[in-house]
């Protein structure tokens, strides 16, 4: 079984980069402190005797030599960056728990016929470049230069920049995208971030699909007037606007969509953000959800209708952006009924689910035979310094991980 103790140093060592006063982890892609994050992770690599490397965009790679030369990786792992504040587990659970894998079968001097690859991506928060997965995306080739060029961060920073910036080579990204034809699957075990598997009291959550997400940038432009002279009739509040386009994405994802489709108003900035002055621009980030593409489709086209409507009758300009418009992913069958079935003889139990959450297996699944695990989050808390596991959860995760690359060795 997996050593606990060295489970929870890890994820400590790791929430050391990057700590916020407020309890919680700040590592954004392609920074320092991702970097950082990375180079620990790569030492941990290596004294599990794997073989290590980095690619041109930041991804961390160990690989363990399997019997037949021949065969394809079996990839496990997750991510190292976090959005801003965020907990300790999103991700680093999966790299911290992958390592394990690989120290387990050492351990049990297991040999496997595939190698395995243990992965910790890059960039797979959107917080800094409103797009996600992009570690993942770039070595499937889902992403190349002219999408890394259309995004900046806050700062006008684009990833090209940003890669640069921590010594990292964009220039070159042909070396980082893989032959797809060498990953046989990729499993990634994560916190579940929602509340299921807790209220059902599962031990263990068996991924079925993975939602993907269609994201909006509303710029809006009225006339910041004076709050006092302006009669109520002649103003162009772009507040009042964004007011109704919030309360808009919310009625039309809650009652006008599939019943799971989720839709959220996560940014909203305001100029000039002076009381006695009537708002003359606003800014809206925009976020909708679902793992079946047409209730996304229907939800994404009707709350684009209803922004250009909402601007219209009240003579606001409009710049709406689309900025990323994926694609949920389906699990393969495989792997899930390897998961399952370890989860089963270990004792554990199960439910099958979906993701309502993105991870870089959604990215994976398109490339090749892919599966997650879930563990439970208490009260479903997550990108929150309150994110939390019960350690024999984590552990049960983990041990399902271990047999489940193995009953995949042998049946893929």
């Amino acid at each position: 079984m997996a050593d606990l103790g060295r489970i929870q140093n890890n994820l400590k060592a790791l929430a050391a980069i990057g700590a916020t006063p407020e309890g919680g982890v700040t590592r954004p892609a392609w920074s320092a402190l991702e970097r950082e994050a990375h180079l620990l992770a790569a030492q941990w690599m290596r004294e599990a005797e794997l073989d290590v490397w980095v690619d041109t965009v930041g991804n961390t790679f160990g690989r363990r030599e399997g019997s037949d030369p021949r065969l394809p990786t079996i990839m496990i792992g997750s991510h190292l960056d976090t959005v801003n504040n965020g907990g300790n587990l999103d991700g680093t659970a999966g790299v911290v728990g992958s390592l394990e894998v690989v120290r387990e079968l050492a351990a049990k001097g297991a040999v496997t016929r595939h190698p395995i690859t243990v992965v910790a991506f890059a960039a797979e928060e959107a917080v800094r470049f409103a797009d996600t997965c992009m570690g993942s995306k770039l070595i499937t080739g889902y992403m190349g230069r002219a999408e890394l060029d259309r995004l900046k961060d806050a700062q006008g920073v684009t990833p090209v920049e940003a890669m640069q910036g921590v010594g990292l080579h964009p220039d070159r990204l042909d070396e980082a995208r893989w032959d797809t034809s060498r990953i046989a699957a990729y499993i990634e075990m994560h916190i579940e971030q929602g509340q299921v598997l807790e209220k059902l009291c599962k031990q263990v959550g068996v991924v079925t699909a993975i939602a993907a997400a269609t994201r909006y940038k509303a710029i809006l432009k009225g006339s910041a007037d004076h709050s006092g002279a302006t009669p109520m009739g002649k103003r162009k509040d772009a507040l009042a606007a964004a007011a109704e386009i919030v309360l808009g994405v919310e009625r039309i994802a809650a009652f006008e969509a599939g019943p799971t489709t989720v839709g959220t108003v996560g940014i909203l900035k305001v100029q000039p953000g002076a009381m006695t002055v009537i708002p003359g621009g606003a800014e809206l980030g925009i976020d909708i959800r679902d793992t079946i593409v047409e209730p996304k489709k229907m939800a994404s086209d009707k709350i684009a209708a209803m922004i250009q409507e909402v601007c219209e009758r009240r003579n606001i300009e409009l710049e709406l952006i689309q900025l990323l418009d994926d694609v949920p992913a389906v699990m393969s069958t495989t792997i899930q009924e390897a998961i399952r079935h370890s989860a089963g003889r270990l004792g554990y139990s199960y439910h099958m689910m979906p993701s309502a959450a993105g991870h870089d297996a959604r990215i994976m699944g398109f490339a090749t035979q892919t599966g997650m695990i879930f563990v439970p989050s208490r009260q479903g808390l997550s990108h929150s310094p309150e994110e939390w596991t019960n350690p024999a959860d984590l552990l049960a995760g983990i041990n399902v991980l271990v047999e489940a690359v193995q009953e995949a060795d042998k049946t893929l």
